[in-house]
């Protein structure tokens, strides 16, 4: 696959539809995060089903874009569906969420809370507050110095390998005895 999406597309036009192939199987490259939605795309217009065996992203999941679209592995937002259990298991009830201000991490924020107020628990954990982390920022120390306060002992976060939390960052916010559960890709 090229990073460019646009060849990529071609290049999925040039080589696999003129040979009328059944099924594509595509992976993440280790550059161009693009590449697999081009084939997706492309594959779907002419409806070629497209495995994706290493596509965790959400905007995989939108089947109205990704029509033929399958997985092998679960999209990065059902992490979220482990975090409610693990705090379920231990009686936690009140959270604060941080993520990465992308599609992915809005994606594990509503899947959270979704699956935070399920009716059928006894056991219904509330978030406190909501932190959105803005990608390339150079320090986060502001945006978690506002939840200094909170009374929530439990973190979770979700990020892309583009935050770089520093030690100064952390310290704003730290504690002893709290509950950080993290994420990302």
């Amino acid at each position: 696959m090229d990073p460019n999406p646009i060849r990529t597309a071609i290049n999925v036009c040039d080589h696999l539809i003129k040979k009328q192939v059944y099924a594509v199987v595509v992976s993440h490259p280790p550059v161009g995060d693009l590449s697999p939605a081009a084939v997706s795309y492309t594959s779907g217009f002419y409806h070629i089903p497209v495995i994706g065996i290493s596509s965790r992203d959400s905007v995989f999941s939108d089947k109205n874009i990704h029509v033929s679209f399958l997985r092998t592995v679960p999209p990065y937002s059902h992490q979220a569906d482990v975090w409610v259990e693990i705090l379920k298991h231990f009686h936690y009830q009140k959270v604060i969420f941080l993520h990465s201000s992308d599609t992915d991490g809005r994606s594990v924020l509503g899947r959270f809370q979704t699956n935070a107020q399920n009716l059928e628990d006894d056991i219904e954990i509330k978030v406190e507050a909501v932190v959105e982390l803005e990608p390339g920022a150079e320090n986060y120390v502001d945006k978690l110095s506002e939840i200094r306060n909170a009374q929530a002992r439990v973190y979770l976060l979700y990020a892309r390998s583009n935050h770089s939390f520093s030690s100064v960052d952390c310290i704003s916010v730290v504690r002893k005895c709290w509950l950080y559960l993290c994420s990302g890709c």
